[in-house]
């Protein structure tokens, strides 16, 4: 009876370590996205209006044009990210129709380090991908996004876009 408390036991304990501790993830990722319960990308998808990046993001965008917004965040030490909030011109309100993000790091090693995370974060929400490491894509018919991950030929930087699938 005693073998079969300690099987159970060592049952028990093995389907609890698969669960594994919910990883925090790294300042950069954070920085970058603020949250992974907000839709999108930090909180925006295509077809929602450009006025709400302008009321929402911090400081002011290093660009505003006919199409669309710049913003630069500082992920960490020599680590940024430019983002572009891309409008169609015309129509109004002006509308998200693509966000377009450049990560710049000093190491090759720092670049793939939070490409993987990311990678990692984007199929727990939209599921496999297309592609291989360097050039993921994502089209989730669910949230009506295609995302796309690719990693530039420095090594040291990569974009991550974001589309509508629905024309706007």
């Amino acid at each position: 009876m005693r073998s079969f408390q300690y099987v159970m036991m060592a049952c028990l304990l093995l389907l609890l370590g698969c669960q594994g501790p919910q990883q925090a993830h790294s300042a950069e990722f954070t920085a970058l996205f603020r949250s992974e319960e907000a839709p999108g990308f930090r909180g925006y998808r295509p077809g929602d209006p450009l006025a709400k990046v302008l009321e929402q993001e911090e400081g002011a965008a290093r660009t505003a044009d006919a199409y669309g917004l710049v913003y630069e965040i500082i992920l960490g030490e020599e680590k940024t990210a430019r983002i572009d909030y891309m409008s169609r011109e015309g129509g109004t309100p002006r509308r998200l129709s693509a966000i377009v993000v450049q990560v710049k790091t000093p190491e090759e090693a720092a670049a793939s380090e939070l490409y993987t995370e990311i990678e990692a974060f984007l199929r727990g929400r939209h599921g496999v991908p297309n592609g291989s490491f360097g050039q993921y894509r994502w089209r989730d018919e669910e949230s009506e996004l295609e995302v796309e991950l690719r990693m530039l030929s420095d090594k040291k930087s990569f974009s991550l876009n974001f589309a509508g699938l629905v024309q706007l």
